[in-house]
């Protein structure tokens, strides 16, 4: 993705800024909603800023942050380490954060410190951005609040499965929406569209880290061999992700993966052995 996004680094954090963020000043002067995205702009940064000091709080770290035409997402590191009580407190800080906006907005207008065409922009904004980001679909922060919430309750993979599925209907119900709309009135509410590409975009990689954390929650939960055990031997290419192979342990049985390389196995690797690399490669 480097030929579509900068990247940046703010202290042991990267910023990753889609190139296609520049577009949308001229998409907004276009269409007359230069306000609206500065706006857009400043409750996103204090919707992400909520996650940082949250993480920051429970002693998580925030490694990356993504900043899209359509939102912005936050990868949490080592999510298999977080209890889901630290785990829905960075989710449900974004949110927060815009329930404080709306807030401070309503104080500032009763003060008449801001203007009030100004200050219902930012409650609109706002609201919308705290109603959405409570959806209980992946990538959007009710997606990991109900994964902490399902994980341990049901099946983690049954989990994955219906926050993924709940996110690409949320995202089709939006798009279905919005082309109504255009259909209908002959304008096309693109806040919707932006907001479906986002969680499209960005239901993948949640999905990963999700599918990952689990596969490390698995390897953690793993005691030494006190008796003899069960063990299942995969065949793999030497080309194979590491990442990949997690998703294939188990608690009850170990795992042995012989290597092949130019058509012979050249080495056996277990399934703490491929932890403790993955451990060293962060």
């Amino acid at each position: 993705n480097g030929h579509r996004s900068m990247t940046f680094s703010i202290g042991n954090r990267k910023l990753r800024v889609d190139a296609a963020i520049l577009m949308l000043p001229l998409l907004a002067h276009r269409f007359g909603m230069d306000r609206e995205t500065i706006v857009l702009m400043l409750s996103l940064a204090a919707h992400e800023s909520g996650h940082l000091i949250a993480a920051k709080l429970v002693h998580a770290r925030v490694s990356e942050i993504r900043l899209t035409p359509f939102g912005a997402l936050a990868t949490v590191e080592r999510m298999h380490d977080l209890s889901p009580a630290r785990l829905i407190a960075v989710a449900a800080a974004g949110p927060i954060a815009n329930l404080a906006a709306v807030l401070a907005l309503c104080a500032l207008c009763q003060m008449r410190w801001i203007h009030p065409m100004n200050a219902a922009i930012g409650l609109r904004i706002n609201l919308l951005l705290l109603l959405f980001n409570l959806l209980p679909a992946l990538p959007l922060d009710g997606g990991r609040i109900a994964w902490a919430l399902l994980a341990n309750r049901f099946s983690r993979v049954k989990a994955l499965r219906f926050l993924t599925a709940s996110g690409i209907t949320v995202a089709a119900g939006l798009i279905t929406i919005a082309l109504n709309g255009w259909i209908r009135l002959g304008t096309l509410n693109l806040s919707l569209v932006f907001a479906a590409v986002f969680m499209l975009a960005s239901l993948a990689k949640e999905r990963d880290l999700l599918a990952n954390s689990a596969a490390y929650a698995v390897l953690n939960r793993m005691k030494p061999l006190a008796a003899p055990m069960p063990a299942q031997i995969y065949l793999i290419d030497a080309s194979t992700k590491k990442t990949a192979l997690l998703r294939t342990l188990r608690t009850d049985q170990a795992a042995l993966f012989l290597v092949r390389e130019n058509g012979q196995i050249k080495r056996m690797i277990d399934d703490r052995a491929i932890l403790s690399q993955l451990e060293k490669q962060e």
